[in-house]
């Protein structure tokens, strides 16, 4: 187990661990007013940490969407579990959202977290890999057709079979079926000429 988080208040003005500032209080956003020692000693003990370059897990409660962690310090309110440990290693709320450098939603190591914008959040998921290509046609897990799959509905479009007949023999919707005809869904894959 690693020692405390040391701390950046913009009302005491001095780094110290945060066990050793006993009435700091934070003075700004959804934090204002809590005492920051029990909020941190209550948070800490729901993270699994590891070495300074390792992620520290959240165990606590987790969006089963989002897969982000959540934490109440009181029962009106929730605050994501990476923005807490954001504002506990630097006494303040960000700039603009706090952002993972690790890929790990559940992730509340401070140094894996950054201070970033919903554009750079997007370069970054983009970067990643997480945007667009990874999950478009036969590689997203839900798919139910192959690009050969779309290639043969195109040709027996083209060659007089109607969109209901293709939904039905490739057990997808009709309204799908008359977007992949179009081009409008499966781009990537060459249309029959």
């Amino acid at each position: 187990m690693m020692g405390p988080i040391m701390v950046k208040l913009v009302t005491i003005g001095a780094r110290q661990p945060d066990s050793e500032i006993p009435g700091a209080r934070f003075d700004e956003g959804p934090y204002r007013g809590h005492a920051l020692a029990p909020m941190s000693a209550r948070f800490w003990k729901l993270v699994k940490r590891g070495g300074p370059d390792e992620c520290w897990e959240w165990v606590g409660f987790r969006h089963k969407k989002s897969g982000y962690g959540s934490w109440s310090p009181r029962h009106d309110e929730r605050w994501g579990a990476h923005r807490v440990a954001w504002v506990l290693a630097n006494g303040r709320l960000p700039d603009g959202m706090v952002c993972h450098h690790c890929d790990n939603k559940p992730c509340c190591n401070p140094a894996h977290l950054y201070d970033g914008t919903a554009k750079t959040n997007a370069q970054d998921a983009k970067e990643r890999g997480r945007l667009g290509g990874r999950s478009r046609g036969e590689l997203n897990p839900a798919a139910k057709l192959t690009a050969a799959h779309v290639v043969q509905m195109r040709a027996a479009h083209a060659a007089g079979v109607g969109s209901r007949v293709l939904a039905r023999q490739y057990g997808i919707g009709r309204s799908t079926t008359k977007r992949i005809l179009r081009g409008l869904k499966w781009k990537h894959v060459e249309a029959v000429a």
